[in-house]
This record gives C-alpha cells, sequence and structure tokens, in this order.
C-alpha cells in the first residue's frame, strides 16, 4: 500500500513541474458566471467599419462659412427611432476654410443636416451622401434681417410687444436651416425689435401687444437683405 502511495504521489508532483515549465496553468481561461458574455477581441461582420464624410460650407459667393454646424446621421430602417439616431448622430464644426471631416458614421447612407447664424438652406443644405464622399460642397445662403419699431395709440415707443414671424411661403431653392432663424422680438423701452435671420421669400410679420389690437404686414425678403424702419402702430 505504501509503495503505491508514492507511486501516485511521484505522478502528481511530475504532472505539476511539467505544468510549470509548460505555463499551460496560465493558459487557463478565467471562470464565466452563468448567463454572461465574453467580449470578443475580433471585429465580427456585424460590427460595420466607422465612415466619415468630408467637404465644404460656403456661401453664395463660394466664400468659406467657418463655424458652420454639420451633422450626420445613418439611413437606415432604424433611423426611424429617435433614440437610435440620435445615438447614432454625429456633429462636427467647419474650419476657417470652411473644410469639414465628419467622423464616426457607420458606413452606407447618410443624411446631412447643416446650419449657420445668419444663413438660410439651399438644397444642398440637408442632403443624402455616402460615407466615401470627400468633397460635398453644402451652399448657404445669407439671410435677411428686419429692425423697426412699435408704437401704441398714442405714438408713443411701445415696451413689452412681441413682433414674431408668423407664416411665410419661401423663395425658389431656398429652405430655412434648422437653428438658422430669430423669428420673434420683444421690444424694450424704445419700443425696438429686431429680427436679424429671416428666411428668404414672402414673410408675414405681425406685432402684439397684451393692451392693444395686433397689427400684421407682408414683406417680401431677398438674400442678405437689411430692411431698417419698419415700424409697426398698435
Amino acid at each position: 500500500m505504501i509503495g503505491k502511495l508514492a507511486v501516485t504521489l511521484d505522478l502528481v508532483a511530475s504532472c505539476l513541474a511539467l505544468a510549470a515549465l509548460t505555463g499551460c496553468g496560465d493558459s487557463a481561461p478565467p471562470p464565466v458566471a452563468p448567463g454572461s458574455t465574453v467580449a470578443s477581441s475580433e471585429p465580427t461582420a456585424s460590427t460595420p467599419a466607422a465612415g466619415e464624410v468630408s467637404g465644404r460650407v460656403v456661401d453664395d459667393a463660394g466664400e468659406p462659412i467657418a463655424s458652420a454646424t454639420i451633422r450626420g446621421y445613418p439611413i437606415r430602417k432604424e433611423s426611424l427611432d429617435e433614440t437610435w439616431r440620435q445615438d447614432h448622430t454625429r456633429e462636427t464644426t467647419a474650419d476657417l476654410s470652411g473644410s469639414f471631416e465628419l467622423t464616426g458614421l457607420l458606413e452606407g447612407r447618410v443624411y446631412l443636416s447643416t446650419s449657420a447664424a445668419g444663413f438660410c438652406g439651399t438644397a444642398s443644405t440637408r442632403r443624402e451622401c455616402l460615407t466615401d464622399d470627400r468633397d460635398v460642397e453644402i451652399v448657404l445662403t445669407r439671410c435677411a434681417s428686419v429692425v423697426g419699431r412699435v408704437f401704441g395709440p398714442d405714438g408713443r415707443p411701445l415696451a413689452d410687444a412681441h413682433v414674431e414671424m408668423r407664416a411665410f411661403a419661401p423663395a425658389p431653392g431656398s429652405q430655412v436651416a434648422r437653428g438658422g432663424t430669430d423669428r420673434d422680438s420683444v421690444t424694450g423701452s424704445g419700443g425696438y425689435y429686431s429680427l436679424p435671420s429671416l428666411p428668404l421669400g414672402e414673410v408675414e410679420l405681425i406685432a402684439t401687444h397684451p393692451r392693444h389690437r395686433e397689427q400684421s404686414l407682408f414683406i417680401e425678403l431677398h438674400a442678405g437683405d437689411a430692411i431698417t424702419g419698419l415700424d409697426f402702430h398698435l
């Protein structure tokens, strides 16, 4: 019995020594808890590689528009889900030369939306492209501005009057870039209002005040218009 026990102990010692020499003990995988998933270090076919879109944002004269904001998200059936779309939307800002690179996009078709303060959209402002497009040109048109005053029935400047764009018929080929228009204004003690970024086309402006009747004016706006002295008399 003692002889057999000695032989068994010798075999165990030999196995431990062999494991130490070959490093087999270090290569054993760690235990995995039931129901858990181990992330793979290798890329899978279901995970598409990230793509990018690059180009330039300019005005009608071809001059660069610095600080324009470009947003993009992949066009897929999942895009109908707002949460999914927000999670996969990427955003960047054009540099001083108007150039931009939008990276981290899922490969395939992408929807781009561009805006800049003081500029309105054109047909290229909202567009589809592919993640391998490297020469996308986006053209923005300078919006119109209107400044004036609001007066009461006694002819005095009216404070706390509200002036807003109620409706408009866009000019041909013109769009309103998201975040690119200021559509309302509240007058101060001098009765002044300012609407610095209105879309192009026929615009209806309405002035209202809690103690007076409202007044509306219709005006045709063109690119770069800077209209002053458009006053309301309530």
